[in-house]
């Protein structure tokens, strides 16, 4: 007993992972007996009560409710595990990779120069264009598309 509480009070080992477990079966119990008193109230109102809509809710509401909110359920524990397990995955590739300092950056971008290409656009090929050829174009020889 001594050893959970001395676990709980130290920082060595992060609890996050054990508390999620501990929440999910917390919940599925709330959620398992919630369904149940609501099932047991529906039977009841079997007798004394709008018997269809109590027997639909009875069969088929309070079921369908109970499974979507197991998988619900389900599916919040594993996106917090994945979220907290997010440290512990990227710990030794953090490790594995060397820390760069701010003054290395522009030695990097100076290795591998940025270059761009662009291509003198026709006057005919601009918007708002007035469709006439340049006179370069036309000394090359090009004579276009007519308009």
């Amino acid at each position: 007993m001594s050893d959970a509480i001395s676990r709980f009070l130290s920082f060595d080992r992060p609890l996050g992972q054990g508390l999620v477990k501990f929440a999910y079966f917390v919940l599925l119990a709330i959620l398992t007996i919630a369904t149940v008193i609501a099932m047991i109230a529906a039977f009841i109102g079997l007798f004394t009560g709008p018997f269809w809509a109590n027997l639909f809710q009875f069969l088929i509401l309070l079921p369908l409710q109970f499974l979507v909110g197991v998988l619900l359920l389900r599916v919040g524990t594993e996106v917090v595990l994945a979220i907290l397990s997010i440290d512990d995955r990227l710990a030794p590739a953090a490790q594995a990779e060397p820390k760069r300092r701010f003054e290395d950056a522009p030695a990097q971008r100076a290795e591998a120069p940025r270059t761009t290409v662009s291509a003198p656009v026709a006057e005919e090929d601009r918007p708002g264009g007035s469709g006439t050829r340049s006179a370069a174009s036309e000394a090359n020889g090009d004579k276009g598309t007519p308009i």
